[in-house]
């Protein structure tokens, strides 16, 4: 049993689970739209989502104890690098407006991970700014990249869904950013450290609220109404059952999972 949880550990601190959740992040927008995924698109979102947040993750962590690094970290690493080169074949091969998207999605990165205007700050230790950094990578990479050919930027709907999706990924966060709360730097002001828990889960569920409110229904048909319900549901739990002493995999495996249960949900019952 020590051997199957060492792995499940990888499998998380490795960003494995996240990249697949990305995936059904994917899926979800393309049933909501009608849309096709090539395969193309699907692995370049993986193995990018692998790469980025294990950069992001272990690069200081490898600076300082280079040669001291475990086993489990090196072997994220060399997989981190395979996948970057996937990621970066894979990216010669999309269309000129797909390679602009993702070019854009790099650049946000980089100005998250890289201090700018030479304050030695980069976004993500920038205060109060993270949660909204990172929900607009999300938004880029699972909203725009593959609608990119399906959606006029001036259509209304495709505006709501944006913000709607940009909502999700802000309430998702918080559950983290409580379970960081005794850990992350004062100066980083993230909601918990500004709000407190409490004030950072009523913020999460007007946040929820103004998610119902603008959601594009009229794109939906009956088949997706239990899978948005699910959603729904399992955000607020997920928002208002989080605590600084939260189960080690409550954040980083059942919070995320929640777009593999919106996808269970919409294939069994949709």
């Amino acid at each position: 049993m020590h051997w199957m949880k060492y792995i499940f550990n990888i499998y998380i601190n490795g960003s494995f689970h996240l990249a697949i959740m990305s995936i059904f992040l994917l899926k979800i927008t393309a049933i909501d739209w009608e849309v096709n995924l090539s395969n193309q698109l699907i692995f370049f979102v993986f193995f990018s989502t692998v790469f980025t947040y294990n950069f992001i993750k272990y690069l200081d962590f490898i600076i300082l104890n280079k040669f001291k690094v475990p086993l489990g970290v090196k072997f994220i690493v060399i997989v981190s690098l395979l996948f970057l080169l996937g990621s970066m074949i894979l990216f010669f091969l999309f269309d000129s407006i797909n390679k602009t998207i993702i070019i854009f999605g790099i650049l946000i990165i980089m100005i998250y991970v890289f201090p700018i205007l030479n304050n030695n700050k980069n976004i993500r230790n920038k205060s109060g700014v993270k949660i909204y950094w990172v929900a607009i990578a999300w938004v880029v990479i699972t909203v725009i990249l593959p609608l990119s050919k399906n959606i006029q930027i001036g259509n209304l709907n495709f505006f709501r869904y944006v913000i709607h999706r940009f909502l999700w990924i802000l309430v998702a966060t918080i559950p983290f950013e409580i379970r960081d709360l005794s850990s992350d730097s004062y100066f980083l002001k993230t909601l918990p450290q500004k709000f407190g828990i409490r004030g950072s889960k009523v913020f999460g569920m007007i946040l929820i609220t103004v998610m119902i409110l603008i959601f594009p229904y009229d794109i939906l048909d009956n088949n997706l109404f239990l899978m948005h319900l699910f959603l729904i549901l399992s955000l607020t739990f997920f928002l208002l059952k989080a605590k600084i002493n939260q189960n080690k995999y409550y954040s980083s495996f059942w919070v995320e999972s929640i777009p593999l249960g919106c996808w269970i949900i919409f294939h069994y019952f949709g």
